[in-house]
């Protein structure tokens, strides 16, 4: 390829050469070659990739003819089909921990990009409009008024052992600040709710933050001011409440503890917990999602443990999503060179893990919207995943140009917003619905509500033990342990009996399935010799179905 030409190389004989070129390597409008289209971009030989394989998104075409001696012409085009880029800008502050959100002010869509406790807001060329100096601490939360021009951005801005609560007024094209002083250091990011008075029916703006001695804070937003409502002191707590997650923002961890309102339910887990979300099941009661060191933990709307299973190793943060469109929200996030993707009793989705092409790794939060998973990696590339078949979607990856801190995906116009250490850039992409973004920025959404509710299906999979759900992977089996999936339609005891093909009895398993979803019991092979083997499976459901088949496992040492 053209890209060959002027370099040395060494042939299989030992000869020193160097790549030479002729007429049919360059770029003009005549050109007679067999595979020549007079364009230069990601789709032809050789292409306008990046050298990390990503698209550039960079296309050169209609170049001119020789006629000219002194000049040729071409048309130089940025963006493709699916993504355009809109503009790109040098972040103010290098190397800091960046956030950002893009929510519209007054008919028109604003960037907010906060950048070592310091608010940018830039205009939908990128242009920069203003700052507002020790703004917050967390990622703002914007809230919307009533009238449709007004919106207030809210931070929390800590100064050693006191904070101010910052609100960013807009009201059309008047902007106004003020604050709220609070006495204690603020240990979350703010939460929006809605409070909701019964006589009169009225609604108002509620703001909910948690602070280091283990209170919760309530707090409503008025036009013109801020007022706290309520300091409620968690009683078996005075360690820093840690998170506030939930969409009326109920629950709550502190250390190693998760407690919800108005009970104060609460359960302990052996570790420190590090993150949490939330989502609901099929009769759409609320279930709590808990990451503590490489463990989550499931929880149901009492608290009460349903599941808790171990990864390899710990990520920072996880979203939520319902991959298949089906009952079931599975728990996304990234190990390195890899995505992912189980449901809530720990079981691999289908085509996930997700793996990075160049073995580089990922880094950050997976988004995802109603068909695509979309996530950066260190050295700076964007990739969209179809998330029901795990293939890279037209188009990406596109190329950032350096490692990628934190991205958005925009609700409203189609955008990706990517954070890198050095700049921030906004892309147009035409791939996702933008009705469809499930879980599209840190914290889920603007609001910072860690909530991304389930799907309600009335009878999801009528079957109770549908036999074609029911084999083992990897099979055959070359390690030390195989996984038996089986799907079951309500909560169920499991009974598996393994012989070989003597009929000679090799093992049996026990375990207990949670209904409405895929399940998984291990079995260990070390001590297993090479051969093939039968696996009875019988699912016994709290009603009293009992129902069961035979698989085939191949182990090969």
């Amino acid at each position: 390829g053209v890209q060959d030409i002027g370099e040395q190389f060494t042939t299989i004989f030992g000869d020193q050469v160097v790549g030479e070129g002729w007429e049919f390597d360059l770029w003009y409008k005549t050109n007679t070659a067999k595979l020549y289209q007079n364009k230069f971009s990601s789709d032809t030989r050789p292409n306008t990739n990046a050298n990390d394989g990503a698209n550039s998104l960079i296309t050169f075409q209609n170049f001119s003819d020789l006629t000219n001696p002194t000049q040729m012409t071409f048309d130089v085009q940025f963006g493709g089909d699916v993504v355009k880029p809109i503009f790109r800008k040098n972040l103010p502050n290098i190397g800091s921990k960046n956030k950002i959100l893009s929510p519209w002010v007054a008919g028109e869509q604003k960037y907010f990009l906060l950048s070592n406790q310091n608010l940018y807001s830039y205009d939908q060329a990128g242009n920069l409009l203003d700052s507002t100096i020790k703004f917050s601490s967390f990622k703002p939360v914007p809230i919307y008024g009533g009238a449709t021009n007004k919106i207030a951005i809210v931070g929390i801005y800590n100064d050693g052992n006191s904070a101010s609560i910052n609100v960013l007024n807009y009201s059309g094209t008047q902007k106004k600040i003020f604050s709220k002083s609070y006495a204690d250091s603020v240990t979350t990011p703010p939460i929006s709710t809605l409070r909701v008075s019964s006589t009169p029916f009225i609604t108002t703006s509620e703001i909910k933050f948690g602070d280091s001695k283990g209170n919760i804070i309530t707090a409503i937003l008025y036009e013109d001011s801020l007022s706290i409502e309520e300091v409620f002191q968690v009683p078996f707590t005075n360690l820093p409440i840690t998170k506030i997650a939930g969409d009326s923002g109920n629950t709550f961890i502190s250390g190693n503890i998760i407690s919800s309102f108005p009970t104060l339910n609460s359960y302990a887990i052996d570790n420190q917990i590090v993150d949490i979300a939330q989502t609901t099941d099929r009769h759409e009661k609320e279930v709590s999602v808990l990451l503590s060191d490489n463990k989550f933990s499931v929880m149901d709307a009492h608290l009460n443990l349903i599941s808790q299973f171990s990864v390899p190793q710990s990520p920072e943060s996880f979203s939520l999503d319902n991959i298949f469109c089906d009952d079931v929200n599975y728990i996304l996030f990234t190990n390195g060179n890899e995505i992912e993707g189980r449901n809530i009793t720990g079981a691999y989705a289908e085509n996930f893990l997700i793996r990075d092409p160049k073995g580089i790794g990922f880094r950050g939060l997976p988004l995802t919207t109603f068909d695509e998973l979309f996530a950066g990696t260190s050295d700076g590339r964007i990739f969209a995943f179809n998330k029901k078949n795990g293939k890279v979607v037209d188009g990406f990856p596109i190329s950032f140009g350096e490692p990628i801190s934190t991205m958005m995906l925009t609700r409203h116009n189609n955008q990706c917003i990517v954070v890198g250490e050095k700049t921030f850039a906004v892309y147009q992409v035409s791939e996702y619905s933008i009705l469809n973004v499930s879980w599209g920025e840190e914290n889920s959404n603007l609001r910072n509500s860690s909530f991304n509710g389930g799907w309600t299906v009335d009878n999801p999979n009528p079957e109770f033990f549908p036999k074609t759900k029911a084999y083992n992977w990897p099979n055959p089996v070359y390690d030390g342990q195989t996984f038996i999936r089986y799907y079951v339609s309500e909560d169920s005891k499991i009974n598996i009996k393994i012989f070989d093909l003597a009929g000679d009895f090799v093992a049996e398993l026990n375990n207990t399935a949670i209904g409405g979803m895929d399940n998984e019991t291990t079995w260990n092979v070390n001590n297993i010799q090479s051969g093939v083997y039968f696996a009875r499976l019988e699912a016994t459901g709290n009603s009293g179905k009992s129902e069961s088949t035979i698989i085939k496992i191949a182990i090969v040492k």
